[in-house]
């Protein structure tokens, strides 16, 4: 990988964690199969609440065991 590659991810992880930092987010679909690797992203990046809507509780408890019951994280079911 060339220097400046690595440079620009760096810079990348750094501006996303800025713009979420603090924020609500919204995740749609958040126990599918992206859904649940976003979710769990967004979470290393400390926002004010995440939201996870999605129509299966089964799922939602399962995410919520695997994050370890963050207190920032919301579960909303809904279709």
């Amino acid at each position: 990988m060339q220097r400046g590659h690595l440079e620009n991810c760096k810079n990348m992880e750094h501006n996303f964690r800025e713009f979420i930092k603090g924020k609500t987010v919204l995740v749609t679909g958040g126990t599918g199969s992206i859904g649940r690797v976003l979710v769990k992203e967004l979470a290393r990046h400390e926002p004010r609440v995440i939201r996870v809507l999605s129509r299966d509780a089964v799922k939602q408890s399962e995410l919520q065991a695997e994050l370890g019951h963050p207190q920032n994280v919301r579960f909303l079911i809904g279709d």
